[in-house]
């Protein structure tokens, strides 16, 4: 009976080490993907143009756009409106007196 523990157990741990070395392989692969994202988070009250600033963003870089062309002529008005509203909310905080830390 002891030789069939120890045989047991010995593809037990050869088991676990197989999970294991695919546990490592999957988070070195998710972290190799997390590096290659960017991540915004947008915060404010309700109506302060978070939903458009993501909409527009995901217009301007998402790949639904199927022809270069509109791409083109859409890229500065969207480039103008982020513009726009990132120096509107820069001078809300200035003149609330808000901290940029």
């Amino acid at each position: 009976h002891y030789a069939a523990h120890v045989a047991m157990g010995c593809a037990s741990s050869v088991d676990e080490a197989a999970k294991n070395a695919q546990i490592s392989r999957d988070l070195a692969e998710g972290a190799s993907k997390d590096m290659q994202e960017v991540k915004l988070l947008l915060l404010g009250p309700g109506g302060s143009g978070k939903t458009t600033f993501r909409r527009q963003f995901q217009n301007l870089f998402s790949l639904t756009f199927e022809k270069a062309k509109a791409r083109r002529e859409v890229t500065p008005r969207i480039f103008q409106n982020l513009n726009e509203g990132l120096k509107s909310a820069c001078k809300r905080m200035l003149a609330d007196g808000g901290d940029f830390d």
